[in-house]
Parts: C-alpha cells; sequence; structure tokens
C-alpha cells in the first residue's frame, strides 16, 4: 500500500525506494509479532489515502471507518486528515465523510447490539486508566527520549535534509501530529506506537536516498543486519517457561508483573500479579518464589531474557527465599 501511495502522489522509482525502507526496517517485525490492531490500522490508513489520491472518495471513507475502528488511538492521524481536506481538498471532504460517517454508524450498531453499555463503560474506564494509571508511561522507566534516539534509527537523520515539497505536504503535517501525540499522549514502554512515525520518515527521506543510491544501500543493509542482531526464537516470557518448566522445584510461586495469563494458562504454578503490591511482599518474603519482572529494580541473581525483535524489552527472572 505504501508502493501504491507514493506512486500515485510521486512516481513509482520514489515509491519503489519507499517500497524498501518499510520492507526492511526492523519495526516491521515488531508490527508482525507484536498481534494487535496497529498493522490493521496502518493498511487500511495506507488504503484510503491511495483511494483518495484515485478519487474514489466513497470507497476511501469505507477504509478510514475500518482503519479507525480497527485502530482508534490512530485517531490523531485521521482528524489531520480530515483537517487537510476541509482546507485544501474541500472537493473530496464530503464524500469521504459521509461515507465514513454512515460505516462508523454501522459500526457502533453492532458494538452496542453485542455489548451494550458495557462499551461506554469500558470505554471512559480504560481512557481514565491510559491517562491516569498506564497509558503514558507514568510508571515507567523508559522514555521516548531513549526510544528515538536509538542507534537503530540512524537512517532517520536524512529528516534533516529533506526538502519541502507540497505532494508530501499531508505526510508532513501527519509525521508532526503523530509526533506529538506518542511524546504527550503514548507509552514509551511500547515500541510499537513509534511504527507510523517510522513508515512516514520511511517514506519522507526516499526522495533524498534516490539521489544516493550508495546510501540507499547502506541503509537496507543496515535495516536487515538489525533485524538479524536478534537471534531469540521464543518470546521472553516463553523462554522464561520453559526454564521454570525444567526446574526440579515446580511447586515455586511465581510473582510477576507482566504476562499473567500466559503464566496461569502455560503452568501449573501459582500466579501472582506483582501490581497487588502487599500480596507481592508477603509471598516475596515467606514463599519460596520466582519473582519475574521487566526492571531489574529490586532484584538480586536474576537471569535476564532477551527479545526476538527490536522493541521487545527483557525479562528478568529471579529466585526468592530459594531453601
Amino acid at each position: 500500500m505504501v508502493f501504491l501511495y507514493i506512486k500515485k502522489i510521486h512516481n513509482e522509482n520514489i515509491a519503489f525506494i519507499s517500497y524498501l525502507l518499510t520492507l526492511s526496517s526492523p519495526y516491521l517485525v515488531n508490527l508482525s509479532l507484536s498481534m494487535l490492531s496497529d498493522s490493521m490500522g496502518l493498511f487500511f490508513l495506507f488504503l484510503s489515502l491511495y483511494l483518495m489520491e484515485d478519487k474514489k472518495y466513497k470507497l476511501s471513507g469505507l477504509m478510514v471507518s475500518i482503519a479507525l475502528f480497527a485502530r482508534p488511538s490512530y485517531l490523531i492521524l485521521f482528524l489531520i486528515t480530515f483537517i487537510y481536506l476541509m482546507f485544501l481538498k474541500k472537493e473530496s471532504l464530503k464524500k469521504i465523510f459521509i461515507s465514513f460517517f454512515i460505516t462508523s454508524v454501522f459500526f457502533l450498531l453492532y458494538i452496542f447490539a453485542y455489548n451494550g453499555e458495557l462499551f461506554i463503560i469500558e470505554g471512559i474506564r480504560f481512557t481514565q486508566g491510559h491517562f491516569s494509571l498506564w497509558g503514558i508511561g507514568q510508571n515507567s522507566d523508559v522514555s521516548w527520549y531513549l526510544n528515538i534516539f536509538n542507534l537503530s534509527n540512524i537512517p532517520f537523520l536524512f529528516l534533516f535534509f529533506i526538502k519541502f515539497d507540497k505532494k508530501y505536504f499531508l505526510l508532513y503535517l501527519l509525521f508532526i501530529g503523530y509526533f506529538i501525540w506518542i511524546i504527550f499522549a503514548q507509552n514509551p514502554e511500547n515500541l510499537r506506537h513509534l511504527v507510523p512515525i517510522v513508515l512516514l520518515a520511511s517514506i519522507l527521506v526516499s526522495p533524498i536516498l534516490d539521489k544516493y543510491k550508495f546510501l540507499l544501500f547502506l541503509t537496507v543493509v543496515f535495516n536487515i543486519y538489525t533485524i538479524f542482531s536478534y537471534t531469540n526464537i521464543l518470546s521472553p516470557i516463553d523462554q522464561i517457561i520453559q526454564d521454570i518448566k525444567k526446574d526440579k522445584n515446580s511447586k515455586r510461586i511465581i510473582i510477576s508483573n507482566r504476562s499473567i495469563e500466559i503464566l496461569k494458562s502455560s503452568l501449573e504454578n501459582k500466579v501472582f500479579d506483582k501490581y497487588y503490591i502487599n500480596s507481592a511482599i508477603y509471598y516475596r518474603n515467606n514463599k519460596s518464589s520466582y519473582e519475574i519482572s521487566t526492571s531489574v529494580n529490586g532484584l538480586i541473581n536474576f537471569k535476564i531474557y532477551k527479545g526476538r525483535f527490536i522493541g521487545e524489552r527483557k525479562y528478568y527472572i529471579s529466585k526468592i527465599n530459594d531453601n
């Protein structure tokens, strides 16, 4: 979809470079193996943009609605696009918005038929929790600064050398708007939130790399090297589960701050959520246990389990009261 869209607004050569950079991006593995709705949202976003440039406005509006309901956290991208249409492509706005509105109504009717008032209650609970408890990294030791100024992002230094091109005006707006959104409203622990920025940046630097083919070659090789620098096949939690199953003391209690349901469904051990602090302290002080965490804070003699791809956090495990 990136190729088709860029071919439509620029040319086939630049589109192919955008395709190469997107396909070779180490973040694409994160998008795939996270197995969440980000990929669906991005696919239908770029499909809607392509259809908009192809002047199939009603179909574009339909795809925008699917993209929004697939990934509501991309709302900022759709708002920016509608504002862009309002000022610069007024002839398309009405048809796109009407199609988007009608499709969204059908989605909402289905959701209410299936969930009823619970949809509203859960939506409010999640939104409040996102902005007050977990969703913007309130209790995290990870920062967007560390995620952005990362060795893997070296190719995006070319962004400082791009020249304004009105063909990319909407993409500039999407890049800046979403960048601000993730900095102030998304959790830096989840690197997949950075993926839309990475895809947009890959497109924006393509004209520069078109002029310097050797730099394009080095960038693609660098991306592929980054992908294969991660050698683990299993996720950190699956690695931990395998090791626990091999442990002779199979009745040891597990205290964890991540993957609670996976641990419960995969092991016979009792599993306690570290979020419940008092219970965690009690079992830590009185029972033989494993403590699993994505942070080394408070852990002693821990073992490290590395991720399979960029953005998959390391897990740490420590044995407590091992007697």
